[in-house]
């Protein structure tokens, strides 16, 4: 797995790549909500579309949404978009998204990576 961090101006560009599983993503997770910048952010953009395989577990899912939840306390403005095209990545997405729900982050899940980048464009314009 390889994981590319761009910081931008309002937000983190992150595209992850090769087969990754649920603890490759927890520990970019860490380190992202680490990093003192993150607490000035408006979203983290979490680009899955070069993946080439996605495993994880229940219990992965449960650490990334502990560790989410803990981080919005530091930053509770952060919109996560997600894009993937992968079905089973999707599928682990929508389970995300539904323990997220009363997290104090927003959640945005895409297919199509230049539909995300419309999105958070809009968002930051105030649009």
């Amino acid at each position: 797995m390889t994981v590319t961090v761009q910081w931008l101006e309002t937000g983190v560009r992150r595209q992850f790549s090769g087969a990754t599983d649920g603890t490759d993503v927890l520990q970019s997770n860490i380190t992202l909500h680490a990093d003192n910048r993150f607490e000035h952010i408006d979203y983290v953009l979490n680009d899955f579309t070069q993946m080439t395989g996605f495993f994880t577990s229940g219990s992965e899912i449960e650490a990334l949404v502990a560790s989410d939840s803990t981080a919005a306390q530091l930053n509770p403005d952060v919109t996560i978009v997600l894009v993937a095209q992968n079905q089973a990545l999707l599928e682990w997405i929508q389970h995300y998204g539904d323990q997220m729900k009363d997290a104090a982050y927003g959640v945005s899940v895409f297919t199509e990576l230049s539909d995300a980048e419309n999105y958070i464009a809009q968002m930051t314009s105030g649009g």
